[in-house]
């Protein structure tokens, strides 16, 4: 029987417990804002919410621009 791997992103925000228990893994997700982050590695969910609340640029999640 072949075998399986769970992997996501960090946006579905699995808790800890359950991560370990399945074995899960985490694929972190690219932030452009300014340079290249790496959620979870180069900048914290913590630290995102923060500088969201006080930037004046928009991040995004690929190369592509987001015109208003």
């Amino acid at each position: 029987m072949p075998q399986v791997a769970v992997i996501t992103d960090g946006t579905a925000y699995l808790p800890r417990e359950l991560i370990e228990q399945y074995n899960i893994t985490i694929a972190p997700l690219s932030i452009i804002w300014g340079k290249k982050y790496r959620e979870g590695e180069d900048i914290r969910q913590g630290d995102f919410q923060k500088r969201l609340a006080i930037s004046k640029n928009i991040s995004t999640t690929s190369k592509s621009e987001f015109c208003l």
